[in-house]
């Protein structure tokens, strides 16, 4: 049997180089998988002690910077959630998009003080409406920058100290209606100059003064 002529210099040399080219694809990718990082490491121990029995997972290299930048943002939070005002009990607070304090119905005998550092972070609307509240006190609502919307309707209110309303250099709209004033808080509402709406139905008033409105150049409703 005749035996195969050897192929010549040339050719053997170019069918050498073609197998070397196609072997060497094969060992990269076989370094890649034996030895190129954890999850070819964690088949590896699951391989070695059966199923689920090699312990955890190695988390990747960049896993740390993740959780350090993990921790910097949870402290930043709970430094920000501790300089937040915190609401007092029992009211609502929803300082979002209708920014307002609720306090309406929660059988309140007096004006919450712990109020004005909530409002102070320019909440616009206060109710305080249909509570037991008998009398304003003083300065009240100093700390209420802000405040464009008060209610104080259906309460108890018999009087209305004459700096109870100072500091709401912002308010629009106040309800006292439901009441028991018997006489329009003149000199209260003076420190009112944006009021644009103000509510006084359902009291004891008999009479109004001729001037009881004139610092009030913004009223329109009444």
């Amino acid at each position: 049997m005749s035996s195969r002529p050897a192929p010549a210099n040339g050719a053997g040399d170019a069918a050498g180089d073609l197998h070397a080219a196609a072997v060497r694809p094969r060992r990269r990718r076989r370094q890649r998988v034996e030895g190129g990082g954890w999850r070819a490491e964690a088949v590896r121990t699951r391989g070695r002690h059966g199923r689920g029995a090699g312990g955890p997972l190695r988390a990747p290299p960049c896993a740390a910077p993740r959780r350090l930048l993990c921790a910097l943002a949870l402290a930043l939070l709970g430094a920000a959630r501790a300089r937040a005002p915190l609401c007092p009990v029992p009211c609502g607070c929803h300082g979002d998009g209708d920014r307002r304090v609720d306090c309406a119905g929660r059988a309140l005998a007096a004006v919450l003080a712990g109020l004005g550092a909530f409002t102070a972070s320019a909440v616009s609307t206060g109710d305080i409406s249909m509570n037991n509240i008998t009398q304003l006190p003083e300065d009240a609502f100093k700390d209420f920058p802000f405040l464009e919307e008060l209610r104080l309707d259906a309460n108890h209110i018999t009087s209305v100290p004459e700096d109870s309303f100072e500091g709401l250099l912002q308010l629009r709209h106040l309800w006292l209606d439901d009441n028991r004033l018997t006489e329009v808080p003149v000199r209260p509402l003076s420190n009112l100059p944006t009021l644009q709406a103000l509510t006084l139905a359902l009291n004891n008033i008999s009479s109004i003064p001729d001037f009881a409105f004139t610092n009030l150049s913004s009223l329109v409703v009444l």
